[in-house]
């Protein structure tokens, strides 16, 4: 699936360390050992142009340290100022987070980014604390070769100057409203989602007019679901609990032929049967089909399908009004069930001719595999009649 988003979506370079080309200003330790843990902290200015003020005279320091001195000034200014202006993209989320979601559901950092001591084997709970990993000072100071207690000084600075915080803000009020929950645009910053995204986010489903949740759009950027197909889906069903789910849901069919989706939304299929529905390729107009011929209710009608589908078969209109005259039908076999069925007829050479689907209804109508074995044997070779003239579970 495509990202949601594009090209105008694209904020303006980042150029400077604060908002507005402004200076950033941080407190950061000056030390005079390497072996140092604790220094006198002192004001830090970056300047607008990545310049450095500190109340050191900085070419004096050089010549100290060619002497071997030692002061952290150096290293900051020539180290862990650089390593903040190459992370500043990621930092005011110009750039996608490189996070991938495994199969069992956790969230771990892509292996270009990962550090075998920082983050190669670690699974994390959730998009947040995964974005936290690759925003925090650790991670970054790996990454740029900085040292982790200067950089983390000048990263809470810069995150203090670009945060989102839900103060008010021209426009603020119209972002904030587009999200359900409540400090969910300063939570969406936090997954590295800008607020001015959002808008195009939301855009991608049109049909629905309520605020959607915070995992509506980290799906549509984490999980890269397709904009144009998540707008047909949610137009069968415009809520934002049905969109959050179409964005992170996990199935081969997502993204793929929306109509089908959208059909057996109609029918009032839960979530896991429209899911079900779309993988196998059923058709949603053989609820209706059934409905007729039985006279039952078609979402009702619908759900049953489904469960007949997750046992590997398909009854016919027929086949319902059959087990409906039976009183069964609500009822449906398990596919381990059908399985054994289907083995032992091949085992006893029975059944050829006879499909899987309509074994698994003689196995309702009969009640046992023992009574359908024996119908089996009886027709000599001919399909069993699958007539309601005889008592469940009689030979």
């Amino acid at each position: 699936m495509g990202m949601a988003g594009g090209a105008a979506d694209a904020p303006a370079p980042i150029t400077g360390p604060a908002p507005g080309d402004r200076a950033l200003h941080a407190m950061v330790e000056c030390r005079t050992s390497r072996s140092a843990i604790h220094g006198e902290p002192h004001a830090v200015i970056i300047r607008p142009d990545w310049s450095v003020q500190v109340p050191h005279d900085l070419d004096a320091e050089r010549v100290a340290v060619a002497f071997g001195g030692y002061t952290s000034c150096l290293e900051l200014v020539d180290v862990a100022v650089p390593a903040l202006r190459r992370a500043i993209e990621r930092l005011t989320r110009q750039e996608p987070l490189p996070i991938r979601r495994d199969r069992r559901g956790d969230w771990r950092v892509l292996p270009a980014q990962q550090f075998p001591d920082c983050c190669g084997r670690v699974a994390f709970p959730s998009i947040e604390a995964t974005a936290k990993h690759l925003l925090g000072a650790g991670h970054l100071a790996r990454q740029h070769g900085a040292r982790e207690w200067q950089l983390a000084a000048l990263l809470s600075a810069a995150e203090r100057a670009w945060a989102w915080d839900e103060a008010p803000r021209a426009g603020a009020q119209g972002v904030r409203r587009l999200v359900r929950e409540e400090g969910g645009v300063a939570g969406l910053w936090r997954a590295g989602i800008r607020p001015d995204q959002l808008p195009g986010i939301a855009a991608a489903v049109p049909a629905v007019t309520e605020p959607l949740p915070v995992s509506f759009y980290l799906g549509m950027v984490y999980a890269r679901a397709d904009p144009e197909w998540m707008g047909e889906v949610t137009a069968h069903r415009p809520d934002g609990d049905t969109a959050a789910w179409l964005a992170w849901v996990d199935s081969p069919a997502a993204g793929r032929d929306a109509a089908l989706w959208g059909a057996w939304l109609d029918l009032g299929v839960h979530r896991d049967g429209v899911r079900i529905a779309a993988e196998r390729g059923l058709d949603a107009g053989r609820a209706r089909e059934v409905a007729r011929a039985t006279g039952r209710n078609v979402g009702i009608v619908a759900r049953d399908i489904v469960r007949w589908a997750l046992a590997g078969c398909e009854p016919t209109p027929e086949h319902f009004a059959l087990l409906a005259r039976h009183g069964l039908e609500h009822s449906s076999p398990s596919a381990g069930t059908v399985d054994r069925l289907v083995a032992e007829a091949e085992r006893h050479g029975l059944g050829q001719g006879v499909t899987r689907t309509e074994l698994a209804v003689m196995l309702m109508v009969h009640g046992t595999q023992p009574a359908v074995l024996a119908a089996l044997a009886a027709a000599a070779g001919r399909l069993p009649g699958l007539a309601d003239d005889g008592e469940r579970g009689a030979a």
